[in-house]
C-alpha cells in the first residue's frame, strides 16, 4: 500500500513548526533580562546589567548583591539609604527612608517617592494652583 505524499507532509510540517517554536522560545528566555548576557552564566539574571559588575567578586552582580557598594560611600546596598548615590552621612531629613541625596522631596515623607511627571520633584512636594486662590496646594493633598 503506498501513501499519498500529502498526507505525510502535514504532521511532519507540523512538527518542524513546534521545534522552531521550542528553539525561539528558549533562545528568547535564556536571557530574560535582556542585557545581552545569558542567564546560565548572569551574575544578576533579573536585573539588566550588561557591565555585570561585581565589586566584591562574590559572583553575585553588585546591581543585585546586598552587601556590594556601587556608590562607593562606605556602606553596603543593605544598610545604605541611597544606594546608587554616594551619602556616607545617611542624612533623612523627613525620615521616609530616601537619604536628602536621593530624595524627590527630601523635606516631606514620600516613601513611594512618586514622581508622575518625570521631573525630579516628588509628587509630594510639588504645587498645583487653586482655583480660588492666588497660591499653590501641594499635590499630596489631592491625592
Amino acid at each position: 500500500m503506498t501513501m499519498s505524499p500529502k498526507r505525510n507532509a502535514l504532521p511532519h510540517n507540523l512538527l518542524i513548526l513546534i521545534c522552531l517554536l521550542l528553539a525561539s522560545t528558549a533562545a528568547w528566555a535564556a536571557d530574560g533580562d535582556l542585557d545581552g548576557v545569558d542567564d546560565a552564566v548572569d551574575n544578576c539574571p533579573g536585573v539588566y546589567n550588561p557591565t555585570q559588575a561585581d565589586t566584591d567578586m562574590d559572583q553575585i552582580g553588585d546591581l543585585c548583591d546586598p552587601d556590594a557598594d556601587p556608590d562607593a560611600d562606605g556602606l553596603p546596598n543593605d544598610m545604605d539609604n541611597c544606594p546608587n548615590v554616594s551619602n556616607p552621612s545617611q542624612v533623612d531629613d523627613d525620615a521616609d527612608g530616601a537619604g536628602n541625596t536621593c530624595d524627590n522631596c527630601p523635606n516631606i515623607p514620600n516613601v513611594d517617592q512618586a514622581d508622575l511627571d518625570h521631573n525630579g520633584v516628588g509628587d509630594a512636594c510639588e504645587t498645583v494652583s487653586g482655583a480660588d486662590s492666588g497660591w499653590g496646594m501641594l499635590k499630596s493633598w489631592y491625592r
